[in-house]
């Protein structure tokens, strides 16, 4: 499929257009003019998924909740709140919808971060506030809580 990696950081014009940069368009491999979809991310960003990677999604870890359930309604509305498909331009760029630019606070400058088969897409300020560990997830640890165990190796990478 595809991976991005890598942190930009980019200008958005007053009509919400957003150059994405050629060391992040590489990545995009064969899907580089294929639709890309953004919506709300879970912290507070935007979140730009290529469109196979959101159908993915949707199909395999949306599509079979059950809609009889009122938890998994309103997860789904809030879910595809805002979702959008975009297409990068001639000129390489999305236009960004301003719903979700007001909601992520975003005019002006923004972070984009590669993280797997996604692009979150940050204002600046609140990237750097999150990345400074003011939320209480030392790197250190969460690192150890997160990925204390290798399942390669079959055993604990944390001291006791």
């Amino acid at each position: 499929m595809v991976e991005f990696l890598g942190e930009y950081e980019c200008k958005i014009d007053g009509k919400g257009r957003l150059r994405l940069p050629s060391k992040l368009l590489e990545q995009f491999g064969e899907l580089r003019h294929h639709p890309l979809i953004v919506n709300r991310g879970l912290d507070g960003g935007l979140v730009l998924y290529p469109e196979a990677v959101w159908n993915k999604i949707t199909r395999e870890r949306l599509g079979h909740l059950n809609m009889f359930n009122k938890k998994a309604r309103i997860f789904m509305r809030k879910w595809y709140r805002g979702a959008t498909r975009l297409h990068i331009d001639g000129n390489d760029r999305i236009l960004l919808p301003k719903s979700l630019l007001r909601w992520a606070h975003i005019e002006g400058e923004v972070i984009l971060q590669g993280v797997d088969q996604m692009i979150e897409v940050w204002n600046p300020q609140e990237w750097e506030r999150m990345m400074a560990d003011e939320d209480g997830f030392e790197f250190d640890t969460l690192s150890e809580e997160v990925l204390g165990h290798d399942p390669i190796l079959g055993e604990s990478n944390t001291m006791e």
